[in-house]
């Protein structure tokens, strides 16, 4: 390669770094209980040039780790987002009394170290190649409990069919993200959008 830079020397600080494997654990189908182990914003340009940002969830799977994306609302009218933010609030157990009782502060101790209620599915790569890839989903408590019961009566031969409630879908990325010291999430009605993206210290 021509333009191979030879004359290079790299200080790297890899104390108390596992190293990778190289083999890429994969997910079965199924519904889990996750543990947040890192949370944070970060800013993304759409490919029409548009800004918005998203909020990553850091998940581990039992030594799995997967990142969950869910993005901010853009204005107090995209109600789609903020009720993504209301599965993943209950997701990780805020219930409604907390929820519909007005807006709701949340920090990153509201999420590291708690556990969510998930559901992974497989999602087909689009290049054509055959590949799958995890797909994450948000789910309410009872909707993950009924799911579960049912996919487990299935596999124990119980004839019972399957209705995987509707999940709020995200996607799984693999970057870490520095997390914000503190962040703000909305839940219920009555907590806007501009209240989210005030508290992020975004417009």
């Amino acid at each position: 390669m021509d333009n191979l830079n030879r004359n290079v020397t790299l200080n790297l600080n890899l104390a108390g770094l596992k190293a990778l494997s190289g083999n890429k654990k994969s997910l079965d189908k199924g519904y889990y209980n996750p543990s947040c182990t890192d949370f944070g914003t970060v800013g993304v340009n759409t490919r029409d040039g548009k800004a918005l940002t998203k909020a990553v969830f850091t998940l581990d799977f039992g030594g799995i780790t997967r990142t969950a994306d869910v993005f901010l609302p853009e204005n107090e009218s995209d109600k789609l987002a903020l009720a993504r933010w209301r599965a993943v609030a209950e997701s990780f157990g805020y219930t409604a009394a907390v929820l519909d009782n007005g807006s709701v502060s949340f920090g990153r101790d509201s999420f590291v170290g708690a556990t969510a209620h998930i559901y992974v599915d497989k999602q087909a790569a689009t290049d054509g190649s055959g590949k799958e890839y995890d797909r994450l989903s948000f789910l309410t408590p009872a909707d993950w409990a009924n799911g579960k019961r049912a996919e487990e009566a299935v596999a124990g031969g119980g004839g019972v069919t399957v209705s995987t409630p509707a999940p709020v879908n995200v996607a799984v990325t693999t970057p870490s993200v520095t997390p914000p010291s503190a962040v703000v999430a909305n839940g219920a009605a009555p907590v806007t959008a501009a209240n989210l993206r005030a508290t992020l210290g975004l417009r």
